[in-house]
């Protein structure tokens, strides 16, 4: 019953076309569509140091990474490549091409100048903006153990930027003159993993 239903509607289609043809062609055309798009524009291949953390659409379409292991890299068009040099970097934020915030994590080495702080970063040139390390040693907004990881990174009107911390359990608000005042405090929860999946 349902095939000579079928064939009913496929021969009432005007011109005397199925509509299974008709669905075909469009079907077919944007696959080949889609296919003419990847292998006109490959995904670009980096050898990332590694861990890869954040990552972020510039306004120019371009994407950014947070390349733990050595800095930002730019992915564009079939091209990419390390635009600045930064690591521990966590997460970036856009502001306009070539232009954008950078915040770094903790290293556990200790070794890295760079980590703990927040950056801005304007066509490959790194300027420090706030040191989250030293916010956290002399306000600690929670009252707990001092310690700071910031992980996270959003872009606030008015040249601010708004940082979460994950060690130090604060959401920051930095202005654009380095000046840090925390938004909220998230205490630590304990949370019950019964009803975790089973490995």
């Amino acid at each position: 019953m349902l095939r000579n239903a079928d064939r009913g509607l496929d021969s009432n289609v005007s011109g005397g076309r199925s509509v299974s043809k008709i669905l075909r062609l469009p079907l077919l055309a944007a696959a080949l569509g889609m296919a003419a798009v990847c292998v006109a524009n490959p995904v670009p291949s980096y050898p990332y140091a590694t861990p890869v953390f954040g990552v972020a659409t510039a306004p120019d379409g371009s994407i950014l990474v947070a390349d733990y292991g050595s800095g930002i890299v730019e992915l564009r068009k079939d091209e990419a490549h390390l635009i600045a040099p930064l690591p521990t970097v966590t997460d970036v934020a856009p502001l306009g091409r070539g232009d954008m915030f950078a915040v770094t994590g903790l290293d556990p080495t200790g070794q890295a100048e760079e980590a703990q702080k927040l950056f801005r970063v304007s066509r490959g040139s790194v300027r420090q903006i706030a040191d989250l390390l030293a916010f956290e040693t002399t306000v600690n907004p929670d009252g707990a153990e001092i310690n700071s990881n910031p992980f996270d990174v959003a872009a606030l009107p008015n040249g601010r930027a708004l940082v979460a911390d994950a060690a130090a359990n604060a959401l920051l608000r930095v202005r654009k003159d380095g000046t840090i005042n925390w938004v909220a405090t998230l205490p630590s929860e304990l949370v019950s993993t019964d009803n975790a999946k089973a490995s």
